[in-house]
């Protein structure tokens, strides 16, 4: 099963959300979280794609795409918590992580 997680963030102090859309096929979810502590625009991304990952229900080859370009590098460096989830989600499922351009307005 391919799966594509789009995940995006909004920061506006005191305010920090994340949006994540997962695509199957013609099947999308969008999961989405606001949290009302300092963070991090890293953590609140990696925080929305460990959400978008834990959500799926087998294993699946999963597409991940972000405006940050070392999102998997910075998994390594995250707290604790949020590394173990990751590691423990990357034995569930093939990961390739996309970097995308932000568009750009005339």
């Amino acid at each position: 099963m391919h799966v594509n997680i789009h995940c995006s963030t909004a920061v506006s102090p005191p305010l920090a959300s994340y949006a994540a859309i997962l695509t199957f096929g013609r099947h999308e979810k969008l999961l989405a979280d606001c949290y009302h502590i300092p963070i991090s625009e890293e953590v609140l991304l990696m925080s929305g794609v460990a959400s978008a990952l834990e959500s799926l229900k087998r294993p699946c080859n999963v597409f991940v795409s972000t405006l940050c370009c070392a999102l998997q590098e910075e998994f390594r460096t995250a707290a604790l918590d949020l590394r173990e989830r990751m590691e423990k989600l990357m034995k569930v499922h093939r990961i390739l992580y996309i970097h995308v351009e932000q568009d750009t307005v005339g």
